[in-house]
């Protein structure tokens, strides 16, 4: 081990003795005499167990070492391998709220569905039997929605710089973000096949039902399934890209390189005029039209038009930024 953290002396000789650089030495030089120990257990000579550690973390710019200056030669935050691991830990749980919270969203005209279903079965339900069993249930769970939002998000705040600001990453951390990958990669494939596999055949139960014939109860359940199924599968993209988004941002790859952070400022301040908006325009035509098996309708719609004013917004940011 001399002369590998003389090595390690060497390598840092240069390097600015701030904060960040001398954590990422000392946690450098613990993952190397890790590794050393390692080889020798399994057999190997010294001088070989030597020759494998340097050659495998003697490289500071393979490392990606901080050294305080970031792409445009501004100071950058250094994200060192405890915070990588607790930003990951939290992102999991985070987003299985999310899901939880879009689940509800998607689900929130079920109850109006169903009583409305009943009632054209009985067909003597009252106005408050409608406000009781459809639309209270209905924002008892956009609440609960909400909330999860919230609450999640207050979990992340600590990491809101990931995302927004120019990072760089100690030399712990590029290791185990790879290891973080090769774990993640079967489950996250497995998740976005099953995700895309419910979202394609959510119409099934539609497609069955219509072909029963003019029942409205038949088909009430057949765009309560659908629902159901779709609510499943984009939970199942939330959650199963997880720890592989967080790699990506933690690497700045991707959406998350420093040029698109730019852009998703702008995105950021848009989102947050344009859904309150949508749910306003929602709970208005809703109350009014009283139709609210309906105008569920809207929040698809109100997805795919921000899917198009985001990629419109990177489209133009980056030609500004190429003109600029």
């Amino acid at each position: 081990m001399e002369v590998i953290l003389s090595y390690l002396e060497n390598m840092f000789l240069n390097m600015p003795k701030t904060p960040e650089v001398l954590r990422a030495k000392e946690e450098l030089a613990s993952m190397m005499e890790d590794k050393y120990n390692e080889l020798l257990a399994e057999g190997k000579k010294e001088n070989e167990a030597i020759g494998i550690v340097i050659s495998e973390f003697g490289d500071l710019d393979e490392l990606n070492i901080a050294n305080g200056q970031s792409y445009d030669g501004e100071a950058s935050r250094v994200v060192t391998l405890t915070e990588a691991e607790e930003y990951i830990e939290k992102s999991v749980k985070s987003n299985r709220l999310v899901a939880l919270g879009v689940m509800l969203c998607i689900y929130c005209p079920i109850p109006v569905l169903f009583i409305g279903g009943v009632d054209s079965y009985v067909n003597q339900l009252s106005q408050l039997s409608y406000v009781i069993m459809g639309i209270l249930p209905l924002l008892a769970m956009i609440a609960i929605a909400v909330g999860l939002f919230i609450y999640s998000g207050s979990k992340m705040e600590k990491f809101e710089f990931v995302k927004k600001e120019k990072i760089q990453i100690d030399p712990s951390v590029k290791n185990y973000l790879n290891e973080v990958v090769e774990q993640s990669r079967g489950g996250y494939t497995g998740s976005l096949v099953f995700g895309v596999m419910m979202c394609i055949f959510s119409v099934v139960p539609v497609l069955i039902t219509g072909s029963m014939g003019d029942d409205t109860v038949m088909g009430t359940l057949g765009a309560i399934l659908l629902l159901v199924m779709v609510g499943i599968g984009v939970a199942s993209f939330i959650t199963g890209g997880t720890k592989i988004s967080c790699v990506k941002a933690l690497k700045q790859e991707g959406d998350f390189t420093p040029e698109k952070k730019e852009g998703n400022k702008v995105i950021d301040v848009i989102a947050g005029i344009y859904w309150p908006i949508v749910t306003v325009i929602y709970l208005v035509w809703s109350f009014v039209t009283m139709n609210w098996g309906f105008t569920w309708i809207i929040w698809p719609i109100a997805g795919i038009l921000f899917g198009a004013i985001a990629a419109i917004c990177g489209v133009i940011g980056a030609a500004v930024k190429k003109a600029a």
